[in-house]
């Protein structure tokens, strides 16, 4: 079973107790009903990053309206290991 790390800053840092703290440099949140991340070279989103299966990542996915609202792609994060890739919702 595959791990996948997303990198989270809205609704789902509640839904996940098992987190590491992590940046993201070059966005920031943004509200449109729901929080959404823009680009902006001059920001960051300190957030969290979790680690999750591919069952979870299907079921984030319906959460996030994947594809039909949120897109998903990957980015590098900063966390206390140093730089990683972790997969984020637009």
């Amino acid at each position: 079973m595959s791990k996948h790390k997303l990198f989270v800053y809205g609704i789902l840092v509640d839904r996940y107790k098992s987190q590491r703290p992590a940046t993201l440099y070059g966005y920031r949140k943004k509200l449109r009903g729901h929080y959404t991340i823009v680009q902006d070279e001059e920001s960051k989103v300190e957030s969290y990053v979790i680690e999750i299966t591919d069952e979870e990542f299907q079921k984030i996915d319906r959460i996030e309206s994947y594809p039909t609202y949120y897109d998903r792609f990957q980015v590098e994060i900063e966390t206390e290991k140093g730089f990683e890739k972790a997969w984020v919702y637009q």
